[in-house]
C-alpha cells in the first residue's frame, strides 16, 4: 500500500513539472458601496519577479566616451633649423685667435749709455797725485729709482791709531767689520744721519759689525783717538762704476728719462748734477781736493 502510494506521489511530481507555468493573475479590485472602505488584495507570496535588463556593457563604453571631451592629438615638433657654416676663403687657413701683446719696453732703456769724465782739482794748501783719479766713484740714479745692487761683506781695520782703509765705498745694505788690531781698545762710532751707530769699546783682537743702509758718505770716527777717520761711500744705485786713470768713466744699461750723476772721490765732497738720457757727448764733472790723499778701498757692488 505504501509502495503504490509513493509511486503515485512521484508521478504527479513529474507531471506538476512538466506543466507550463502560467503567469499570475491580479484579480480587479472590488468596488464596494457607498460608505464602505477599498481594500487593496496582498500580492501573492510565491512570486518572485524578473531582474531587469542588464544595460549593454559597449552602451555604457559609448556613453562614457561621449562624456569626456575629445583632446586633439599633440602637433608634431618643429624640425631642427640647420644654420651653415659662414663662408671661410679657401686661401685663409683656420687659426687660433691670439691677442695682441703689449709692446715690450723700448729696447734704448737697455742700450743707453753716459759717457763722462770727471776732473779733480787741487784746493787749498792741497797738492794733486798723479793717478789718484782711480779713487774716484760715480754713480747715477734715475728720477723714476734704480735697482740695488747686491750688498757685501767688508773689513776696515784700525791699526797704528789709524783706519785701513781710511776710505772706502761700498753698495747699499753691506756688512762692514770692524777689525781692532791695535795693542790699545778703540770706540768706533758715527754720528752721520740714517747711519749713525756706536760699536762700544773694542779691547784687541775684538771686532764688532755694522750694516750702512743709506746712501751717502758716512764718516766714522773714533771716540778715544780723535784724529782717527774714514769715510765710507753708501751706494744705491746698480749704475756704478770706478773712474780710470785717465778720469774717464762709462755707465751702461740705463734708462731714458731724468736722473742725477752722483761723483765722488775721498779727496773732496760728493757731487751731484742733473741729467736727462739720452745725453749727446761726454759729461764733465770736477771735485776739489780738500785734504791729502788716503789709501781708499772701492768696491761699487755688481747688479743683483
Amino acid at each position: 500500500m505504501n509502495f503504490h502510494r509513493s509511486c503515485l506521489l512521484g508521478t504527479l511530481a513529474a507531471l506538476a513539472a512538466c506543466a507550463p507555468v502560467r503567469a499570475p493573475v491580479t484579480p480587479a479590485p472590488t468596488v464596494q458601496a457607498s460608505g464602505s472602505r477599498m481594500t487593496t488584495p496582498s500580492p501573492a507570496s510565491s512570486a518572485t519577479p524578473a531582474p531587469p535588463p542588464a544595460a549593454p556593457t559597449i552602451a555604457i563604453a559609448a556613453a562614457a566616451a561621449a562624456a569626456v571631451p575629445a583632446t586633439a592629438p599633440p602637433a608634431p615638433a618643429a624640425p631642427p633649423v640647420t644654420r651653415k657654416p659662414a663662408a671661410v676663403a679657401a686661401s685663409a687657413p683656420s687659426k687660433a685667435v691670439v691677442p695682441t701683446p703689449k709692446p715690450a719696453a723700448a729696447e734704448s732703456d737697455a742700450t743707453l749709455e753716459l759717457r763722462g769724465r770727471l776732473t779733480l782739482t787741487a784746493g787749498r794748501g792741497q797738492a794733486l797725485v798723479p793717478g789718484e783719479l782711480v779713487d774716484s766713484v760715480v754713480y747715477y740714479v734715475p728720477d723714476a729709482g734704480a735697482p740695488r745692487p747686491r750688498a757685501g761683506r767688508f773689513n776696515i781695520y784700525t791699526l797704528n791709531r789709524d783706519f785701513k782703509p781710511a776710505a772706502m765705498a761700498v753698495p747699499i745694505g753691506s756688512t762692514v767689520r770692524f777689525v781692532n788690531q791695535d795693542e790699545v781698545r778703540h770706540n768706533v762710532f758715527s754720528v752721520t744721519p740714517g747711519n749713525a751707530f756706536d760699536l762700544g769699546y773694542q779691547a784687541p783682537g775684538q771686532s764688532a759689525d755694522q750694516v750702512l743702509n743709506r746712501a751717502g758718505v758716512v764718516l766714522v770716527s773714533c771716540n778715544v783717538h780723535r784724529s782717527m777717520e774714514t769715510d765710507v761711500l753708501v751706494v744705491p744705485s746698480a749704475y756704478a762704476a770706478k773712474v780710470g786713470a785717465d778720469g774717464r768713466f762709462v755707465l751702461r744699461g740705463l734708462p731714458a728719462g731724468a736722473g742725477k750723476l752722483y761723483y765722488w772721490n775721498p779727496r773732496g765732497a760728493l757731487g751731484a748734477k742733473a741729467i736727462t738720457l739720452p745725453a749727446s757727448g761726454e759729461v764733465s764733472v770736477t771735485v776739489q781736493a780738500v785734504r791729502p790723499r788716503v789709501l781708499t778701498e772701492i768696491d761699487v757692488g755688481s747688479a743683483p
